[in-house]
C-alpha cells in the first residue's frame, strides 16, 4: 500500500459535460448555475490534494482512509480471471462462463424452439422468443394495468407514472421531465426547422430525423434481418418484418413444407390439394 498525494486538478475533473447542440438549448440562468457547479467542484479538488490519501498498487485509485483501499483492492482480489478462452484469449471468473463463452466460437445452439426450429445458444434467449409464439406478456404495470412482452418497454412505462414532469409548454400544456425536450416540443408550435439536407435542402425540427433522412441518399440500411439478411433504413419495419418470419413458421403446409405470411393463405394452399385428390 502507498501513501500518495493527489495530482493537479484539470479541467476535465470538474467539467459538467455537454454537447454543443445541449449547451445552446440551456438559458443565460442555466448556463450561470452550470459555471458555479464546475467553481465549486475545482474547490472541493483544490482542498482535497493537501491531504494524505491510501493509494491502490493495482489501478491506482486514492482513499481518504486506510480501511476503504482494503475493502477495494479485496475487488481486484474477485476479479482475477484464472479461465482463459483458447480461442480469443478472454478470461472468466469462472468454468461455466467459460463454456458459456466458447458457445460463441463453435456455434453451438443447443436450446431449440420445437414450434419453428429456431436454435439458441442460451436458454433465456429461448424463453423470450417464446413470447413471440404464445403473445404472453408478463410484465404488467400497477399503475394503468397495461401489460408488456419484454421488460425494457414495461420499465420504460413505469417510468412514465412515477417521473415528474417539470417543463410546461404555454402553447398546448404538455409537459416534459427536461428543458431540451421542451425546447425541441416548441418547434412543432413555431414550425423551426433547423436542421437542413444538404443533397435536396428539405429541412427538419429534429436532428435525429435529418439523419433517418439521409439514408435515402446514402442509401445505407443499418437494421438488417439475421434470419434472410433484409435490410432497412429505420428499426420499426425490421421488428415488423421479424414478425414476417415469425408467421411463416406458424403458417407453415405440413405436406410441401411451403411457409405463408397469413393463416388465411394456407388455408387456400391447403384446399388446392383436396382440389388436386379430387381430380
Amino acid at each position: 500500500m502507498n501513501v500518495l498525494l493527489q495530482g493537479s486538478v484539470t479541467f476535465q475533473d470538474v467539467a459538467v459535460d455537454f454537447t454543443p447542440e445541449e449547451w445552446q438549448l440551456l438559458g443565460c440562468a442555466q448556463r450561470k448555475m452550470c459555471w458555479n457547479v464546475m467553481l465549486e467542484n475545482f474547490r472541493n479538488l483544490i482542498s482535497h490534494t493537501r491531504k494524505k490519501t491510501f493509494g491502490c498498487s493495482e489501478c491506482g485509485k486514492a482513499f481518504q482512509k486506510k480501511s476503504h483501499l482494503i475493502r477495494h483492492e479485496k475487488k481486484h482480489t474477485r476479479k482475477k480471471k484464472t479461465f482463459e478462452c483458447n480461442d480469443c484469449g478472454k478470461a472468466f471468473n469462472s468454468k461455466g462462463h467459460l463454456a458459456v463463452h466458447q458457445k460463441i466460437h463453435s456455434g453451438e445452439r443447443p436450446f431449440v424452439f420445437s414450434d419453428c426450429g429456431k436454435a439458441f445458444m442460451h436458454k433465456a434467449q429461448l424463453m423470450v422468443h417464446q413470447r413471440l409464439h404464445s403473445g404472453e406478456k408478463p410484465y404488467e404495470c400497477s399503475q394503468c394495468r397495461k401489460s408488456f412482452t419484454w421488460n425494457t418497454s414495461f420499465t420504460q412505462d413505469v417510468k412514465s407514472h412515477t417521473l415528474e414532469n417539470l417543463f410546461e409548454c404555454k402553447e398546448c400544456g404538455k409537459t416534459f421531465k427536461c428543458s431540451s425536450s421542451l425546447y425541441k416540443h416548441s418547434r412543432f408550435h413555431t414550425g423551426e426547422k433547423p436542421y437542413r439536407c444538404r443533397e435536396c435542402g428539405k429541412a427538419f425540427a429534429d436532428s435525429s430525423v435529418l439523419v433517418m433522412h439521409q439514408r435515402i441518399h446514402t442509401g445505407e440500411k443499418p437494421h438488417g434481418c439475421t434470419e434472410c439478411g433484409k435490410a432497412f433504413i429505420k428499426k420499426s419495419p425490421l421488428l415488423k418484418h421479424y414478425l414476417t418470419h415469425a408467421a411463416e413458421q406458424q403458417n407453415k403446409c405440413n405436406i410441401y413444407g411451403k411457409s405463408f405470411n397469413k393463416k388465411t393463405h394456407l388455408i387456400l394452399h391447403q384446399r388446392s390439394h383436396k382440389n388436386m385428390e379430387a381430380l
